[in-house]
């Protein structure tokens, strides 16, 4: 193997290690700093079955090298808390740039997957989507500007279904100058249940925020509950 290749093999395998992982053992975690959480009417018979949403890469923070690696991403999690499916931004503090990736976890045997990442640029345009199929879900991310894409299946492994939905932002920062310049923003998020569309709004959701963190971090929704603004 050419010593160029095994250099990128290396680079890649120490950003996935940066880039932000959970310990889930339930939900919301603690590494969790504002997040949306979809209010269905309880019942075990509710599944998620498709989610879309289109992600604003904003601007690159002022600290470049900060020793954290906040991220944000929509979130499906089974109805026993155990299993998690996500679509993710985050920034990379060994390469400093903005990557999407995608994650599976379970937490009861510690399976973890992570895709490949794929470098994004501010002002870029990212379209996520999850959709169930026969035995798991498809996952896509698509950059309108690099083209980068993500196309991943990943097998169900709960006995119950995916029942909850989150936006959220993990990992708290360090300093203020760690965070983006520019708000994170998620639009014309899209949820089927049980293959009928969710009628979303404001009401569609339960937000939390953190209290007195130094930057005062905030997630907000519109009236349409299909656009949801990380601001601070």
């Amino acid at each position: 193997m050419a010593l160029n290749q095994i250099n990128y093999i290396a680079a890649i395998a120490c950003l996935l290690c940066l880039l932000p992982k959970s310990t889930l053992s339930a939900f919301p975690s603690t590494s969790w700093v504002s997040f949306a959480h979809l209010l269905l009417p309880s019942s075990e018979d509710n599944t998620i079955t498709a989610a879309s949403f289109v992600f604003n890469v904003p601007e690159s923070p002022v600290n470049l090298y900060g020793l954290t690696s906040p991220g944000w991403y929509l979130a499906l999690v089974s109805n026993d808390g155990q299993e998690i499916v996500r679509l993710a931004h985050a920034w990379g503090v060994d390469r400093p740039q903005f990557y999407i990736f995608q994650e599976h976890y379970h937490n009861s045997n510690h399976y973890w997957w992570q895709s490949l990442p794929g470098h994004v640029l501010p002002g870029d345009i990212v379209v996520g989507k999850v959709s169930l199929v026969q035995g798991g879900y498809n996952l896509t991310l698509f950059s309108n500007i690099t083209g980068q894409s993500t196309l991943n299946f990943v097998p169900k492994l709960s006995t119950t279904a995916f029942s909850e939905l989150y936006l959220v932002m993990e990992h708290y920062p360090l300093a203020c100058d760690e965070l983006p310049q520019s708000n994170v923003i998620f639009t014309d998020i899209n949820i089927d249940v049980n293959r009928e569309t969710v009628h979303l709004s404001a009401d569609s959701w339960n937000i939390t925020n953190p209290v007195d963190h130094i930057c005062d971090i905030r997630l907000s929704t519109d009236a349409t509950g299909k656009r949801f603004v990380f601001q601070w």
